[in-house]
């Protein structure tokens, strides 16, 4: 990557999944290893512009959720969607 600018601009067009952190001038992003690794793969075999996620990339997703629920013994939806809620006050 040639700047910071360019890599921002690929996360927030959703080719890069990424944490944001703050918001503005002190917006930051923090991205996951296999997350990267993915981004590039996609980026050199030219499939970034094809697909908005890989099979890899849905299935990490699925799983760090389920792993999210486990963590604070979420058993429905319900129970997900309003643990979500609550982290984004």
């Amino acid at each position: 990557m040639k700047s910071r600018q360019i890599l921002a601009k690929y996360i927030e067009e959703g080719k890069l999944i990424a944490i944001t952190v703050g918001s503005g001038a002190s917006r930051r992003y923090a991205v996951r290893g296999d997350f990267l690794k993915t981004f590039i793969e996609k980026l050199k075999d030219g499939s970034l512009k094809k697909e908005k996620y890989s099979v890899k990339e849905v299935k990490m997703l699925l799983q760090l959720s389920i792993d999210y629920c486990k963590e604070h013994n979420i058993t429905t939806l319900e129970e997900m969607v309003k643990s979500i809620n609550e982290l984004n006050k």
